[in-house]
């Protein structure tokens, strides 16, 4: 059967934060090499009534521009909506969700139609359980339902009983709904099959030719990191909640004369981050250095100049779902990784050297640095990253969705994506 058909694709943030751009595009290749197919990336709508306080900067670059659709690929277009009252709050007025849908509904309508979806196949992935109220707005439609978080883990989740208690009714609808699920995680996948059969496993995936550039002897050379004192233990990501201090604490005592870079911009409230000693514990040690923020076609020059990767990920109810992207993005370098056996990574000891306390990670540590000039074991290690390719997963989760697609179309049953 053909893969080709158009797709909208509703991201759960914005192209720049790189959480399912590299999807969309490999998704682009896959229905472009079966035809004439084009993909619509839709970012987090702007909210009229909350953007231009809460998000004045987002809100200033939609008012300059970013409203109208940009091609991002040759087949591939993003997107970035309004609506009157943000998914989130807008339950809570009467009236507001179905004002949220016509409205979102008459922008799709004239965007597909002015950049040329014709296809007579459409689906449609979601990606965050605030997404229930976006699904059936494209006609003929197939739904997918792409899990990659354990969001009632998320620390504003938490916090709210209300918020909590929407995302799992929201998603629970969502699950009962879609014509597919993809889960990054097996716990992920767990859940979802107790509520749709039609669950997959499938991991996140990485952008190979791209990260694979930091095996390059050159670029580790020219890396901005080359004259850092060696070795370089470094974690590529966000600066957050979900990092274990207290590991890298261990890590940075046992290699004083060595460096351990942490590059990635900070993702927590202010303070928050501070009410952890551990965490002001490390960013007070000497060779400690939080590298900040680098555009993700840069990363790859960073990840030329570490020594060891690092996956150092407390043990809670997020991290317990977490498929961490970065692990592919470093077997791609041929460069040996140490991670915190949080449950998915518990699960890949081939890829990972694996700890559960920070004795134990210091002394995983040091066996993986012995194991850097290992040829063998460097392409072994990019071996496990080509295999995971965005490319291959696209193209997976396609199959799958085309199969399930012809034997509804064979047998109609009821559900969203029907009629």
């Amino acid at each position: 059967m053909s893969l080709s058909c158009d797709i909208v694709f509703f991201l759960h943030g914005e192209w720049e934060d790189h959480t399912r751009d590299r999807l969309v595009l490999a998704l682009g290749r896959c229905i472009g090499r079966e035809g004439t197919g084009k993909v619509l990336a839709v970012e987090i709508p702007v909210c009229l009534v909350t953007s231009p306080w809460v998000r004045r900067e987002r809100f200033m670059r939609w008012l300059r521009g970013e409203r109208h659709p940009r091609q991002v690929a040759s087949n591939v277009f993003l997107y970035r909506p309004w609506l009157p009252l943000t998914p989130v709050l807008a339950p809570a007025v009467l009236g507001a969700s179905g004002a949220n849908r016509l409205t979102l509904r008459a922008q799709l309508g004239r965007v597909l139609g002015r950049l040329g979806f014709t296809s007579p196949r459409s689906m449609v992935w979601v990606t965050d359980p605030y997404h229930r109220d976006f699904m059936g707005l494209v006609s003929s439609s197939f739904h997918v339902f792409n899990v990659v978080d354990d969001y009632r883990g998320f620390p504003v989740n938490r916090a709210s009983a209300w918020r909590r208690s929407r995302i799992v009714g929201d998603e629970e609808a969502i699950l009962r709904k879609v014509d597919v699920v993809f889960a990054t995680a097996h716990s992920l996948a767990e859940r979802a099959k107790a509520l749709n059969p039609r669950t997959f496993y499938v991991p996140n995936g990485v952008d190979y030719d791209l990260f694979s550039k930091a095996a390059e002897p050159e670029v580790a050379r020219g890396s901005p990191l080359a004259a850092l004192p060696k070795p370089v233990f470094g974690f590529i990501g966000k600066v957050n909640e979900k990092i274990d201090y207290g590991v890298l604490n261990a890590l940075a005592e046992a290699y004083p004369q060595g460096s351990v870079v942490l590059v990635g911009a900070r993702d927590a409230p202010p303070g928050a981050l501070e009410r952890d000693p551990a965490y002001s514990t490390f960013v007070s040690m000497p060779n400690v250095r939080l590298w900040g923020e680098v555009p993700y076609e840069e990363l790859y020059r960073l990840l030329a100049g570490f020594g060891v990767c690092l996956i150092p990920y407390v043990q809670t109810e997020l991290t317990a779902s977490v498929n961490p992207r970065k692990l592919h993005e470093y077997l791609a370098s041929g460069k040996p990784v140490v991670a915190t056996a949080i449950p998915e990574m518990a699960r890949r000891p081939e890829a990972a050297f694996l700890a559960t306390d920070p004795a134990e990670f210091v002394r995983r540590a040091g066996e993986a640095l012995a194991t850097a000039g290992r040829e063998d074991l460097r392409h072994a290690r990019m071996a496990l990253a080509e295999a995971a390719s965005w490319d291959r997963r696209a193209g997976e989760m396609l199959s799958v969705s085309f199969d399930l697609w012809e034997r509804r179309e064979a047998r109609p049953a009821v559900g969203v994506g029907r009629g």
